[in-house]
């Protein structure tokens, strides 16, 4: 598994994770590029994204998005990317905030909100 920076070239990919997640995407054009966004990549296909704003002393994290087959599942078998997110949506999620916090956003709204992600966020030092 890798996990980095979006590239322009990453959109489709993104845009395809909304779909199979059965997520709203507003009927934007993925084509027209993917910054602000971090990949989790498993041999060139994009399982799992996550979008930030860094900004200062307020940054943001917007969507986080992970292909049903690599989300967390609960004792149903369902997927529970807000209560339980796996590795992969734990993973994105710290990442994108250790990347907002590095560039100096002292507060971060967003879907940290959530509270599965909340006790997440703090259980690394969030």
């Amino acid at each position: 598994m890798l996990y980095r920076f979006a590239t322009d070239q990453d959109g489709p990919g993104i845009g395809k994770l909304f779909r199979e997640a059965d997520l709203a995407d507003l009927g934007v054009d993925w084509d027209a590029g993917a910054q602000g966004w971090i990949v989790a990549v498993v041999e060139d296909e994009i399982i799992g994204a996550i979008q930030f704003f860094p900004g200062q002393p307020f940054g943001m994290i917007g969507d986080l998005v992970v292909s049903p087959r690599h989300q967390g599942r609960d004792d149903t078998g369902r997927g529970t990317l807000r209560k339980r997110p796996g590795s992969v949506g734990v993973a994105l999620l710290i990442l994108a905030l250790d990347t907002v916090r590095r560039l100096g956003s002292q507060v971060v709204l967003g879907v940290t909100n959530e509270p599965g992600l909340v006790r997440i966020a703090r259980r690394y030092g969030w």
